[in-house]
């Protein structure tokens, strides 16, 4: 499948699901975060495995759809790999389910799971790549409306220069609600 009909894919189930909490806006929340990467691999001969440079982030926006799950849909960066031969990066966006565990005032446990598209960029060549994702961390909750977020997402790419890259990314973010 093309990076363009995967793209548009993404925008449709984004659509779809903002409908889903249309029908209170006290559900949705933005957000974004800063990460580091690291790459489990390399990326079309590119870079060094175990490693990552420069900042990685997101931006999403989400929906809350009961106190304990939620869809949110974003974009990504997974910053860059590189060596001597040259540099890879990985951007895309994401659609994944968020699961929240209370486990203390303030505190709870974070669990997602979801899709991912992705542009692999190298200095030779460019490809896309669906994978899947994974993720586990922490949010404290400021206010109602206002958490922090530490969080460990994992990405396993299908298929990208006839391999299958890994790449993960800690996290830390800001989640607003509306």
């Amino acid at each position: 499948m093309s990076m363009k009909k995967n793209t548009k894919s993404l925008v449709v189930l984004s659509l779809l699901v903002a409908g889903v909490g249309a029908a209170n806006a006290a559900d949705y929340y933005v957000g974004g975060s800063l990460s580091a990467p690291n790459y489990n691999d390399q990326v079309n001969g590119f870079g060094e495995a175990k490693s990552g440079e420069g900042p990685g982030g997101k931006l999403f926006v989400g929906t809350q759809l009961n106190p304990n799950l939620a869809v949110e849909a974003g974009y990504m960066n997974l910053g860059r790999t590189q060596n001597t031969n040259g540099t890879g990066t990985i951007y895309g966006g994401y659609v994944d389910a968020v699961g929240t565990l209370p486990v203390a005032p303030q505190w709870s446990l974070l669990g997602r799971a979801g899709v991912a598209e992705a542009k692999l960029n190298t200095s030779t060549a460019d490809t896309s790549s669906a994978a899947l994702k994974v993720g586990a961390g922490v949010q404290y909750d400021f206010s109602p409306k206002v958490a922090v977020r530490v969080e460990y997402e994992h990405y396993h790419f299908a298929s990208a220069f006839g391999e299958k890259p890994e790449v993960g990314q800690a996290s830390v973010g800001l989640k607003v609600g509306f």
